[in-house]
C-alpha cells in the first residue's frame, strides 16, 4: 500500500477513486501518510494528492493573498524539511496563478487602472485585489514583467508534455525524458530551439562513455551522466535539472548524492505524517502568527504616539514659559520630574517591545537630546 488514509478513530480506511482537494479539506478528522524518496519528494498517489492540495492552497485567499509582493514572509522561519518544500511548491503555483490572471483580467490598452478593480476573481477580497492590480500598474511591476519577457525570450527549449513512464514499465532515464517531453508526438522539434542538438550531443557522449568504462553493469547511469555532462558543460550546477522539484546541488554532487547513488534510501521510501487539515496546517499557523504580531505592533505604534504626543506638549508649555521670561526654578524642577516619571515608564515597558519598533525609551531619549 503506498497511500494510508487514517480516519479520525485511529484506524485504517480503504478509500476508492480519486481524492479531490475538497475532500482533504472537510476530511473530518481523517489522515493521510504521503510517501516520499530519499530526496524529500512526495510520490505515488499519495504525493499526487499532496500536489494538487499544495496546488488548490495557492488559489484561496485566506491563505495566499493576492496582495502580497513576495512569498519570503511565509516561510523563513520555517525549518522542518517538509513543511519548508511544501511552502516552497505553493509558493511556485500562487505565482503561477497569479500570472494566470493577470493573462485573464490585465487589459491596460483597453481599461484604466480604477476600472480593473471590478470583476473581483472569486475566493479574494477587493483590497487583495486592489493591491495586485496597483502593483501591475507600478513603475516596479512594469520592470519585473519586462525582465520575465526577456528571460522568457532566452528559453532555447520548450517542453511539450509532463513527466511519463517509458512504455517497458520502468522509469525513464534522463535523456529518454527530456526526449518525452521536448519533441512533438509526430517525432518534430519546436522551432528556434536547440533540443535536438543537445540530444544528438548527449546520445554520443553515451557512446563516448560506453568505450571508457564497457563493464559498466547499468547503462542509465551512463546516460544520466552523460546527460549531465552536456547539459552543464562539465560544470557542477547551482540547479540540478531532471530529478525534480526542491532538489538542491548537494543532494546529488555531495556527500548525500554520493551516498544515495551508492544505494542508500533504495528501497527504504519514508512515510512521513502530512496534516492536511487546514485548521493545524503550517500555512494557517504562520498566517496567525503574522496576524498576531500586526496586532501587537499597532497597540505599541499607538502607546508610543500617544506618549510623544504628551511629551511635546508639555514641553512646548514649558519652552513657552521659557520664551516669556516667566520660569522659575520650581517650573524647571516639575518639568524634570515630570520627564524623570516618563522615561521611567518607558523602561518599565521596554522589555516587552520588540528591537527597533520604536520603544518609548528610544522616545523619551530623543525628546530629552532635542
Amino acid at each position: 500500500m503506498n497511500f494510508v488514509p487514517i480516519n479520525a478513530n485511529g484506524k485504517v480506511e480503504l478509500v476508492s477513486g480519486p481524492i479531490q482537494p475538497i475532500d482533504v479539506l472537510s476530511s473530518s478528522g481523517r489522515r493521510y501518510f504521503v510517501e516520499f524518496n530519499e530526496l524529500h519528494q512526495p510520490i505515488r498517489k499519495g504525493g499526487h494528492i499532496l500536489v494538487k492540495f499544495l496546488g488548490y492552497i495557492a488559489k484561496m485567499g485566506n491563505y495566499c493573498p493576492l496582495g502580497a509582493l513576495t512569498w519570503r514572509t511565509f516561510y523563513n522561519s520555517i525549518d522542518e524539511v517538509y513543511d519548508k518544500l511544501a511552502l516552497q511548491r505553493v509558493d511556485k503555483y500562487w505565482r503561477h496563478y497569479k500570472h494566470e490572471l493577470k493573462k485573464t483580467f490585465f487589459q491596460p490598452e483597453k481599461k484604466t487602472q480604477e476600472q480593473h478593480y471590478d470583476p473581483l476573481p472569486s475566493g479574494h477580497t477587493t483590497n487583495d485585489w486592489i493591491k495586485l492590480v496597483n502593483h501591475w500598474f507600478s513603475e516596479k511591476g512594469q520592470k519585473l514583467s519586462q525582465i520575465g519577457k526577456e528571460a522568457r525570450s532566452l528559453q532555447c527549449q520548450t517542453h511539450i508534455m509532463g513527466a511519463n513512464k517509458a512504455e517497458h514499465g520502468k522509469p525513464m532515464g534522463l535523456i529518454e525524458a527530456w526526449e518525452r517531453s521536448h519533441v512533438r508526438k509526430d517525432g518534430s522539434f519546436v522551432e528556434g530551439t536547440v533540443t535536438q542538438d543537445f540530444l544528438l550531443d548527449a546520445k554520443a557522449k553515451v557512446e563516448t562513455l560506453k568505450l571508457s568504462a564497457p563493464s559498466t553493469s547499468c547503462p542509465e547511469d551512463l546516460e544520466d551522466e552523460a546527460f549531465h555532462d552536456v547539459l552543464n558543460g562539465g560544470k557542477i550546477p547551482e540547479r540540478p535539472q531532471g530529478f525534480g522539484f526542491g532538489v538542491k546541488r548537494s543532494d546529488v554532487y555531495g556527500v548525500r548524492g554520493l551516498v544515495r547513488k551508492e544505494g542508500y534510501g533504495k528501497g527504504k521510501m519514508k512515510f512521513v505524517k502530512v496534516d492536511l487539515n487546514s485548521n493545524s496546517s503550517p500555512y494557517n499557523k504562520k498566517k496567525e502568527d503574522l496576524e498576531k504580531r500586526n496586532e501587537e505592533l499597532s497597540m505599541k505604534y499607538n502607546e508610543n504616539n500617544n506618549l510623544l504626543k504628551t511629551v511635546v506638549t508639555q514641553f512646548s508649555e514649558f519652552l513657552d514659559v521659557m520664551r516669556n521670561g516667566n520660569a522659575s526654578v520650581q517650573l524647571i524642577d516639575a518639568a524634570q520630574s515630570t520627564l524623570a516619571m516618563t522615561t521611567q515608564q518607558a523602561d518599565a515597558s521596554d522589555n516587552d517591545a520588540p528591537s527597533g519598533d520604536g520603544s518609548r525609551s528610544e522616545i523619551a531619549n530623543a525628546v530629552l537630546k532635542s
